[in-house]
C-alpha cells in the first residue's frame, strides 16, 4: 500500500490526528471506517483488493461466515499481521473461550493474509472447509502495524443473502440484514455498497438499506459492477445505464476484471476506460468511473466524513491546550540558582496574598474560581467566602434546633414529625441528634421540686435566682460541641482551600514542600488561636450567673407572660360555650380565677421564663461571637498574612533553596509539556484552516 500518493493537505489532516494519538488526546477522532457490503454475486473482495491492495482470498466461489474487521495501526516498529476473532452473542461460553484463545499473525509477509483468514473461518464453522448457507455472527479482526500505516479500518461483511437462493434459512438471512445494518447505521463508517449488474435490477436491496440511515449519502458510494457482462443493446443495460447516470444516487461504475491476476494493475485501468469510452456508457461522467476516481471519491468522502466532526475535535484540543499551559504556568520558568529559586516563590507568595483576598471578599475574579472542584456536600473551596457564609447558616440552623438540651413544649406545642427529623438530621451538625422533649408542664413541676430541695433564704413565693443559671447551663450544654464541630469544620474547608490553592499555583513538588514544611504550622497556628477563643466565649456560659441586657431581657419576659395568661384565658373561655354580652364579665371573673396557681408553681414558671427568656437573647450573641470573633477573627483575617513576600525574604538562601530547587523530572516534564503544547497549537491551526475549507477538498487517492 503506497500511502504517500495522498495529497498534502488531506495527508496533514491524517498525519494530524495521528500525532494526537500519539499524546492521548482525549477527544481524538476514531479511525474513519470503510464498509464494504454486497450480494453474493458481487465480487465485493476482489473491489476491496484493489482498494486497499490488501490481498483477500481468491477463492470466489467460497463466502465468509464472518464479518472482517481489518484494522490499520500506526507502529513505529516493522509490519506485522495478527489475526484473532471476537466472538458473537449466539455463542456459548465455552465456544466464546475458545474464539477467543485463537490468535495468528506474521512478522510481516502480507500474502499469508488468505491462509490465516481461512484458518480463522474454518474454527468458527467448525470442520467444514467450504459453507453454502451458514452464518456466524463471529467478527474476524485482522490487524495490520507498521510505520506507514495510517489509523484506519475496512470492514468486509459476509455475503447478503438472497432469499432466492436455495438452502437460505430466514434465520440467516435475518441475521445478515441485522450484522450489515449495524455497521452501515454507525455514524463514523463511509459505506461502499456493491452491486453487482448480474443480480438483476430489482434485487438491489442493500441500497435501500444504506438510504435509510444516509438519506442524505453523504457517507454512502453505490458501485455497480460487472457491467461488462452485460449484452450491448438489452434491455437490462438501459436499466443499469439509468441507474449509474441518477443524479441523487451518483453510483459508480466499474468493469469487474479484478479477477484476472495475470493482468497488471495499468494494463487492467486501461481495458476499463475504453470499456467506458464506449457506446452508451460514454455518457456517464468521468469522475463516476473507473478504479482510480473510486479510490479519489473515497478518499473525499472519509475526509469530509473525518472533517464534520472536527469541531468537536478542535473543542477537545483547545481544552488540551488550556490545560497544557496551565501546567507549564505551575511548573515556572527554569530555576537553576538562589535568585531565581526565590523569584519563584516570591511570585506564589504575591498570587497567594492577592487570590486569597478576593476569595475573602467574595470576588472571584481569577481565573482559579473557574475550575469547578465539587465536594460531597455541593460546595467548592475555591469560592471560599461562599463557603464559609453556607457553613455559617448551617451552625445557625444546628444551634436552633439543638442546641437546647431538651425542648420545652408550650401547651398546644408538638414536637418534629419523623419526616422533618429526617430531613434535618441529612444537614451539617445534624448528623447524630436525637431530639428530646419535655412539656412545659412538667418541667415547671421539676423546677419546682428542685426549688424545694434547695430553698435559701428568699421569702415564700419568690424566684431562686441561682436556679435560673443553674437551668441555662444545663439547657445550653450542647452549644460548645455545635460550635466546635463548627469552626474545625470551616478550618478545614480553609485548609482545603490553601492547598488547592498552592497546587494551582506552583507544581505538584513544590506545593507539596510548602505545605509540609511551612503553611501547614502556619494553619495549625490559626486553629489553635481559633479554639482558644471558642474556650475564651464558653468560659463564663460554664460558671457564670446570667447577666441579661435589661431592656431585651424585661421584653422576651413580659412577651412570655403575656402569651400565657392569654393562652390560659382562651381555654377557660372556651370552656363555657356560646357566652351572652350580659354574661362577660362573669366569665371573666371565673377565668381569672382560674389562672391563679400556687405560690410554688408560680416560681417555677417564672423560673422556666427567666431562663427561657436570657436563653433567646444568649444563644443570639454566641452565635455572632462564634461567626465574628472566632472564625472571621481568628481565621479568616489572618489567612492571606500566612504566605506572604516578606514570610520569602525572612527565608535564608538554604531554606529557599529546600523549597525551591527543581528535580529533575521536573525539568522533563517541562520539556515534555512545551513539545507537546507545540504539537497541540500546531494541529489546531491545521484543524481551524479544515474545518473552515473541508467543503471545497478535493479528494486525492486515500488507497494506493
Amino acid at each position: 500500500m503506497d500511502w504517500k500518493q495522498l495529497q498534502s493537505e488531506q495527508a496533514l489532516l491524517l498525519d494530524k490526528i495521528d500525532e494526537l494519538r500519539d499524546i492521548s488526546v482525549e477527544g481524538t477522532l476514531e479511525p474513519p471506517q470503510l464498509v464494504v457490503c454486497g450480494n453474493r454475486s458481487s465480487e465485493k473482495n476482489s473491489i476491496l483488493t484493489a482498494i486497499s491492495r490488501i490481498p483477500f482470498s481468491s477463492d470466489h466461489d467460497s463466502c465468509s461466515p464472518s464479518a472482517i474487521e481489518i484494522v490499520l495501526r500506526r507502529s513505529p516498529s516493522c509490519n506485522a499481521i495478527k489475526v484473532s476473532i471476537k466472538p458473537g452473542s449466539s455463542r456459548t461460553d465455552e465456544q466464546a473461550e475458545t474464539l477467543r484463545s485463537f490468535s495468528a499473525g506474521d512478522d510481516a509477509d502480507i500474502s499469508k493474509l488468505p491462509a490465516l483468514i481461512r484458518a480463522a473461518k474454518k474454527l468458527c464453522m467448525g470442520d467444514s472447509d467450504t459453507v453454502s448457507c451458514g452464518f456466524s455472527d463471529d467478527v474476524l479482526k485482522v490487524e495490520f502495524s507498521g510505520p506507514g500505516m495510517p489509523e484506519l479500518i475496512f470492514v468486509d461483511l459476509p455475503w447478503f443473502y438472497d432469499p432466492a437462493i436455495q438452502g437460505q434459512g430466514d434465520e440467516a438471512i435475518n441475521t445478515a440484514r441485522s450484522l450489515t445494518e449495524r455497521y452501515i447505521k454507525d455514524p463514523r463508517s463511509t459505506v461502499l455498497v456493491i452491486v453487482s449488474a448480474q443480480a438483476g435490477y430489482q434485487q438491489q436491496e442493500l441500497l435501500d438499506i444504506a438510504g435509510k440511515y444516509d438519506n442524505q449519502r453523504e457517507r454512502t458510494l453505490g458501485v455497480i459492477t460487472h457491467l461488462h457482462t452485460l449484452k450491448s443493446g438489452s434491455e437490462q443495460e438501459q436499466k443499469f445505464f439509468e441507474l449509474a447516470k441518477n443524479e441523487k444516487l451518483r453510483l459508480h461504475a466499474l468493469c469487474d476484471w479484478f479477477d484476472e491476476r495475470e493482468v497488471v494493475d495499468n494494463v487492467r485501468d486501461e481495458r476499463e476506460m475504453a470499456f467506458f469510452s464506449q457506446g452508451r456508457w460514454r455518457h456517464i461522467p468521468r469522475e463516476r468511473v473507473g478504479i482510480d476516481r473510486l479510490h479519489c471519491r473515497l478518499s473525499n468522502m472519509i475526509s469530509k466524513q473525518i472533517c464534520r466532526s472536527l469541531p468537536r475535535l478542535i473543542h477537545d484540543i483547545q481544552q488540551r491546550i488550556t490545560d497544557c499551559q496551565d501546567k507549564l504556568r505551575r511548573l515556572g520558568t527554569g530555576r537553576s540558582n538562589p535568585q531565581d529559586q526565590r523569584g519563584y516563590l516570591l511570585h506564589i507568595s504575591s498570587n497567594f496574598e492577592r487570590i486569597t483576598g478576593q476569595a475573602l471578599n467574595g470576588i472571584y475574579a481569577d481565573e482559579f474560581f473557574s475550575v469547578l472542584n465539587w465536594e460531597d456536600n455541593g460546595s467548592d473551596s475555591r469560592q471560599l467566602r461562599a463557603v464559609v457564609r453556607e457553613l455559617n447558616e448551617y451552625f445557625a440552623e444546628a444551634m436552633h434546633l439543638r442546641g437546647s438540651r431538651r425542648k420545652i413544649l408550650d401547651p398546644n406545642e408538638k414536637p418534629l414529625s419523623e419526616s422533618e427529623h429526617t430531613e434535618a438530621i441529612d444537614r451539617p451538625y445534624m448528623h447524630d441528634w436525637t431530639p428530646e422533649y419535655i412539656q412545659k408542664e412538667l418541667m415547671e413541676q421539676e423546677i419546682s421540686e428542685r426549688a424545694r430541695r434547695y430553698r435559701g433564704i428568699e421569702l415564700p413565693g419568690s424566684t431562686n435566682y441561682t436556679l435560673v443559671g443553674d437551668l441555662f447551663r444545663e439547657e445550653s450544654k450542647p452549644w460548645e460541641g455545635i460550635a466546635r464541630e463548627h469552626m474545625l469544620t470551616t478550618w478545614e474547608y480553609v485548609r482545603r482551600f490553601v492547598h488547592l490553592l498552592l497546587r494551582d499555583l506552583s507544581d505538584e513538588h513544590t506545593s507539596f514542600l510548602l505545605m509540609e514544611f511551612f503553611i501547614e504550622s502556619e494553619l495549625d497556628n490559626l486553629k489553635d488561636a481559633l479554639l482558644a477563643k471558642l474556650d475564651e466565649l464558653t468560659s463564663y456560659l460554664k460558671r457564670g450567673h446570667p447577666l441579661p441586657i435589661e431592656k431585651s431581657f424585661l421584653m422576651e419576659i413580659q412577651m412570655s407572660r403575656f402569651n400565657r395568661r392569654v393562652s390560659t384565658l382562651k381555654a377557660q373561655l372556651a370552656r363555657g360555650g356560646s357566652v351572652q354580652a350580659v354574661d362577660i364579665l362573669n366569665e371573666l371573673n371565673k377565668a381569672t380565677a382560674a389562672m391563679e396557681v400556687p405560690e410554688e408553681q408560680s416560681a417555677a414558671a417564672t423560673i422556666v421564663e427567666q431562663m427561657q427568656a436570657y436563653y433567646s437573647t444568649a444563644i443570639v450573641t454566641f452565635v455572632n461571637n462564634i461567626v465574628t470573633l472566632g472564625i472571621e477573627n481568628c481565621l479568616l483575617a489572618p489567612l492571606k498574612t500566612i504566605f506572604t513576600g516578606q514570610s520569602i525574604n525572612n527565608l535564608s538562601d538554604e531554606q529557599v533553596q529546600a523549597l525551591a530547587t527543581e528535580p529533575s523530572f521536573i525539568r522533563e516534564e517541562r520539556k515534555l509539556f512545551s513539545e507537546e503544547l507545540v504539537k497541540l497549537q500546531t494541529s489546531l491551526r491545521s484543524f481551524n484552516r479544515f474545518n473552515t475549507t473541508f467543503q471545497s477538498l478535493q479528494g486525492p487517492s486515500l488507497f494506493g
